[in-house]
């Protein structure tokens, strides 16, 4: 029996779904010819349904180099790279696909899907498009065309496509929460609220369509409904983590500390009696008085929180012994430089000795200790204390920055964020931005991280913006010379980010975007384009039915205040 003789038997069970012995039967084939495209395509194919991701990516890329231009394997190569998290070389790999077969609609579709994720609604859009018109209209390519439409302000056409798809299956209730988002951003709230109220009664429990729902009643300040609606998804889901995260943002948006401090504490429960499962006898911090107690203030949970609540660590000192501050590492400098005087330790594997000090009377999240030291509004300083750039650095790179810009003000620049649970929620497509390129006599500088420092250079020389760039730097390595960049600047423009934070908490002038009324995080809140934890921070959300452009005109009007800086 020849190989292809094998591969042939292979593939009959395999369309029969018999992929133990398909995948035999290819192994047998590869043993025969280590090259035998086939049987590397679908055996890696079988492996990366079956999860076993590492065997499919070594499979299919082996694959990829015997067929270069083989469409249908760079595509298996593709999806396989999603399902790992490697979306930058998983768009090579789906874009490749595409241009050697464009009628490849699950290729287009796939793609679309990626440019979503890295907030790329223009190229989402046209993804979706070829998608829309090769499948005949399939369901999923009109929803996610329709969610692509509504991100570049184009509600007219989403809306449409959405009431095509509910004239078919008026009770589906995925297009009515899809239907009642687009809505919601066009401006047409009550609308909204009909459509994801009908959802929610078609699949009762998707907890998803419940975080709609409150994103909505938040605009319309409806909070006799928004507590209720809270108590049922309590009820619900009692010890679900972004539910009682949720629910303390919203308290502390109005005031209420006691109940907002509860829930987040509360939340971190997932992390352990000591605020992690650390190997120790020492109890986790209760809310007992500290005064005079031997503490170890453990990590808390991102670098963000780290940030808002190393205010406290002078306070809790105050009262009583502080043993050790455990940190994300990349901090560490700087809380010695703004605390001196304190411990601070890094958050290493396995956990460092100071931390497990047994001589200590608690340990305790930093974050936790809010609510005996912000119970009021009166709590919250006007003036709480900042973190401190190093300041041979901050001389450095001012004397860089100025050296580009000359005498003209610098906007900090930050997009995107990455790596988070609400990544996409967060950023913001930069053809929302669009409208910068009308702002006249300043200089832009990318504070961008990660894979969209590289689009937010693109996108700069696209619209003819004079975007500064110092790619040396990097604030996923090295804060502090991230930190004296920001220094450089007179504001810095980002998305809910750790560059936000230490904007803000150097008490730099900053404008934070956040989306609509979802992912604004408690330490946003205080009011309307305020934020009580940062007082040099102005929030901005989009307008309904005018997205982003707003902002752009708030710079404008803001260009003569710089200048005179």
């Amino acid at each position: 029996m020849t190989t292809q003789d094998i591969i042939n038997q292979a593939l009959s069970f395999h369309k029969r779904k018999d992929l133990n012995r398909a995948a035999r039967l290819y192994r047998i084939a590869l043993d025969n010819d280590p090259k035998a495209l086939t049987a590397l395509h679908m055996l890696g194919v079988i492996d990366r349904d079956a999860g076993r991701t590492k065997e499919a990516i070594s499979l299919l890329s082996l694959a990829h180099e015997i067929a270069p231009k083989n469409a249908e394997v760079c595509f298996d190569l593709g999806l396989v790279l999603v399902q790992t998290g490697q979306n930058k070389v998983a768009i090579d790999a789906l874009s490749l696909a595409v241009s050697l077969n464009p009628e490849q609609g699950a290729g287009w579709y796939h793609l679309g899907r990626l440019y979503r994720m890295r907030c790329e609604p223009e190229k989402a859009e046209q993804c979706f498009r070829k998608s829309y018109e090769l499948t005949n209209g399939n369901p999923a390519s009109v929803i996610e065309l329709a969610k692509a439409e509504a991100a570049l302000g184009k509600f007219e056409g989403a809306r449409v496509r959405l009431e095509e798809l509910l004239a078919a299956e008026a009770d589906n209730s995925d297009y009515l929460a899809v239907f009642a988002q687009i809505l919601w951003q066009s401006g047409n709230l009550d609308e909204a609220l009909v459509a994801i109220d009908r959802a929610i009664e078609l699949k009762d429990g998707n907890r998803k369509y419940y975080f709609v729902l409150l994103g909505m009643l938040e605009e319309k300040a409806d909070d006799e409904r928004i507590t209720k609606l809270y108590e049922e998804m309590r009820q619900r889901w009692s010890d679900d983590y972004l539910v009682q995260r949720n629910q303390a943002e919203h308290y502390f948006s109005r005031c209420k500390y006691d109940e907002a401090w509860q829930l987040y504490r509360h939340s971190h429960r997932r992390l352990g009696p000591n605020g992690r499962n650390l190997k120790t006898e020492v109890p986790g911090w209760a809310g007992e008085p500290i005064e005079d107690q031997r503490l170890v203030l453990t990590l808390d949970q991102g670098l963000g929180e780290q940030i808002l609540f190393l205010r406290f660590v002078p306070e809790i000192a105050a009262k009583a012994d502080v043993l050790a501050v455990e940190l994300d590492t990349r901090l560490i400098a700087f809380a010695k430089r703004s605390f001196p005087g304190i411990h601070f330790v890094p958050w290493i594997k396995p956990t460092h000795p100071d931390v497990l000090d047994d001589s200590a009377d608690f340990h305790g999240v930093l974050g936790d200790f809010g609510q005996v030291l912000r119970k009021s509004m009166n709590d919250f300083s006007s003036s709480p204390p900042t973190l401190t750039a190093d300041p041979d650095k901050a001389a450095y790179w001012n004397g860089r920055v100025r050296a580009e810009a000359g005498s003209d003000p610098v906007i900090g620049l930050s997009h995107a964020s990455e790596k988070s649970i609400m990544a996409m929620e967060k950023s913001i497509g930069l053809s929302q931005l669009n409208g910068l390129s009308d702002v006249k006599g300043i200089k832009f500088l990318n504070l961008q991280y990660g894979d969209s420092r590289e689009r937010l250079n693109e996108w700069a020389s696209d619209i003819g913006i004079t975007l500064l760039d110092f790619p040396e730097t990097d604030p996923t390595k090295d804060i502090d010379d991230h930190a004296a960049l920001i220094k450089a600047t007179d504001l810095v423009v980002s998305v809910s980010t750790a560059t936000a934070h230490f904007s803000a908490a150097m008490g730099h002038p900053t404008w934070v975007l956040l989306p609509y009324a979802q992912a604004h995080f408690l330490y946003w809140s205080g009011g309307e384009q305020t934020s009580i934890w940062y007082p040099s921070v102005t929030t901005l959300t989009p307008k309904p039915g005018k997205g982003w452009q707003f902002v752009v005109d708030r710079l404008v009007d803001a260009i003569p205040t710089l200048k005179k800086s």
